[in-house]
């Protein structure tokens, strides 16, 4: 049976000073996550900047987090007496409670982390105040930090850094920030892998959900992360209504600090009709493009020249005719051109029949094999390509393509291509990355079997049934002109 449990700790007469009167919203074992409260953090940061010369630190934190970790009844709600505590802590190896911390304030004059949450699960922080003292020079300690944990979940704090970081993620799945100030941090939340063991994935995603919070005077951004983690392991952050997916290349993008925050968003629902269109190439001869291409909308996939990122924009297309060397005389112009409005340069692919918001960055896979030969293979995020078949004296017959990964709870593996034997050709990949944006691998392969002309084909893993990681939505063949 879930209780409640209210830890009374005896305070130091000089303590008592800087209690603050005790307020009834505190959390309900039945109803935790419907919480209505609000911010009032403006009187508590008053009361907080005269307490600094009255309090003396002392080990009242080793009795409260003591007590917490010797709490043995899981899925109990532990209601911490209101009052100014000084020092730190940490708790270890807890499960299923519910820590309530309403008019309740955790100090330091010193450069430590305050509260520490380490191989903990299901755990909710509601109410703390949380502070480093505005006075410490050069601290480089943070508020919080959690460490492989998963579920945990903070509401209606006020965390103040003073110095580096007001709640730093480490290796952890599913973190849920709701109705918190966070501010005068470096780094006002920070998600990261340890760069000296990121490429062991405790958790194979790590999402962070932030609603209704206020970020201020973070100096170096109010959510960043760690680009070697970014690199290792997939992982999304919400803020509010919208929906990052995270990537190495993207991380500049959160390192603003405009009045609250200032992201480059991803799209979370982009619109993916039944009837997808591409274009590989800019220039065609005679016949290879329908009539109502200039009329069409087209999505583009442009690489950065700077650092290799892939940027999408939506575009209209103009042609014009020019000569075309494998049909024309002299004189005759029956091919065809193609540019893009706004656009110098040429994209990877025109995408028809999906539509994004403008300058929105893809996630793209850096390290891509543009060709597996039977029994080679490549990782792309969760997901393995491995190319099976024969290969005598580089001929190569009845070749496979298989993607491999877990899709809802179940592993997936899949034959998406094969071919009998190839003229002087071979399977070459283009792109790979996350045009849809659901956390799978979309690859642009040229399929073509033959070297007398090229078969661009987009396979997406949006438009795949539920026992498939990805389908066939389009391709197109090239000859040249």
């Amino acid at each position: 049976m879930k209780k409640t449990t209210f830890i009374l700790i005896c305070l130091l007469t000089s303590m008592f000073s800087c209690d603050v009167g005790e307020e009834n919203d505190r959390p309900s074992n039945a109803n935790i996550q419907e919480l209505n409260v609000s911010h009032d953090l403006e009187e508590h940061h008053e009361q907080i900047t005269d307490t600094w010369g009255e309090c003396d630190e002392s080990h009242v934190t080793n009795t409260l987090f003591s007590t917490i970790n010797n709490a043995t009844e899981n899925g109990d709600t532990i209601v911490i007496q209101p009052g100014t505590y000084w020092g730190a802590g940490t708790i270890f190896d807890k499960h299923n409670l519910t820590l309530d911390f309403s008019n309740v304030r955790l100090l330091t004059k010193h450069d430590e982390t305050l509260f520490k949450i380490q191989q903990c699960s299901n755990i909710h922080i509601h109410g703390l105040t949380i502070y480093h003292d505005p006075k410490l020079a050069g601290c480089f300690t943070n508020c919080f930090d959690v460490d492989f944990s998963h579920n945990i979940s903070f509401s209606n704090c006020d965390i103040n850094g003073s110095g580096f970081i007001g709640i730093c993620i480490n290796q952890c799945s599913d973190i849920q920030v709701k109705e918190c100030k966070i501010h005068e941090c470096q780094y006002g939340i920070f998600v990261w892998g340890n760069n000296a063991d990121y490429n062991v994935k405790h958790f194979e995603s790590s999402n962070v959900v932030i609603s209704n919070c206020i970020f201020e005077q973070n100096r170096a951004g109010n959510v960043c992360f760690d680009s070697n983690y970014a690199r290792a392991t997939h992982f999304n952050i919400k803020v509010d209504a919208w929906d990052f997916l995270i990537n190495s290349g993207n991380m500049m993008h959160f390192l603003t600090d405009d009045i609250h925050y200032e992201v480059a968003p991803n799209n979370p629902d982009p619109f993916l009709s039944d009837e997808i269109t591409i274009l590989s190439s800019s220039t065609f001869s005679a016949g290879e493009l329908g009539p109502n291409i200039e009329n069409m909308t087209w999505f583009g996939l442009f690489r950065n020249d700077l650092d290799s990122s892939i940027h999408c924009y939506n575009t209209k297309l103009n042609t014009k005719p020019i000569h075309d060397p494998m049909s024309d005389d002299d004189g005759e112009t029956s091919g065809v051109q193609i540019s893009y409005e706004g656009h110098d340069t040429n994209p990877i692919l025109l995408i028809s029949g999906l539509k994004m918001p403008d300058d929105v960055i893809i996630e793209s896979y850096s390290i891509l094999k543009n060709k597996l030969m039977p029994g080679e293979s490549m990782q792309l995020g969760s997901c393995m390509i491995k190319a099976s078949g024969n290969n005598e004296n580089g001929y190569v017959t009845d070749y496979q393509l298989t993607i491999t990964g877990e899709k809802n709870g179940v592993k997936i593996e899949q034959i998406f291509l094969e071919q009998a034997h190839f003229d002087d050709s071979m399977i070459y990949f283009k792109w790979a990355g996350d045009i849809d944006q659901d956390g799978f691998p979309d690859l642009y392969l040229d399929i073509s079997p033959k070297y007398s002309f090229s078969n661009p084909a987009l396979y997406l893993s949006s438009k795949a049934d539920a026992d498939k990681l990805i389908k066939l939505v389009a391709e197109t063949q090239v000859f040249g002109c």
